[in-house]
């Protein structure tokens, strides 16, 4: 079983590839590993929570890289009412 042992920062909000991300929070476990809680907006398209769990920073950014380029293909290929069909 892992456990958890401290939340590291509280709720903050950045943008990544033109999409709005909001990191709720980012939780270290026991075995170095971050379980980060994230929400993206794009557009009138908001995400359901999301969690990505990654050794270190580079990892994460390179994970929720390709989260937003989810987000964003939903949008592109399907429109607004496929997308939020899909990930809202």
């Amino acid at each position: 079983m892992v456990e958890l042992t401290k939340v590291i920062i509280p709720p903050v909000r950045t943008e990544v590839d033109g999409v709005v991300v909001d990191i709720l929070e980012v939780l270290k476990l026991r075995d170095d590993d971050y379980h980060v809680t994230c929400i993206a907006r794009f557009k009138d398209v908001s995400s359901r929570k999301f969690f990505i769990s990654a050794r270190d920073t580079e990892e994460f950014k390179a994970k929720l890289r390709v989260e937003v380029a989810k987000l964003k293909l939903a949008y592109y290929v399907g429109g607004k009412e496929f997308a939020k069909e899909v990930v809202g």
